[in-house]
């Protein structure tokens, strides 16, 4: 089932994080990751995230890099 966007983050859509950033966020805590500090707001590891961004859904080179370190 293909995911489907807002046209734009308004409400109901502007409520909610989208599940595949926090996910892969989540999922880099499961694989020994921590949170990243400011300067790094572009990858799925930074502390926060706005509501209805998706640039998040995969893993940047830092996040990479980190699991890398681990592994």
């Amino acid at each position: 089932m293909p995911i489907r966007r807002a046209a734009s983050c308004a409400a109901p859509y502007g409520l909610y994080h989208h599940v595949l950033n926090t996910g892969t966020h989540e999922a880099g805590h499961v694989f020994g990751l921590g949170h990243v500090g400011s300067g790094h707001s572009n990858l799925a590891m930074y502390t926060n995230a706005d509501r209805c961004e998706v640039k998040k859904r995969t893993l940047g080179k830092g996040d990479v890099m980190g699991l890398r370190s681990i592994y």
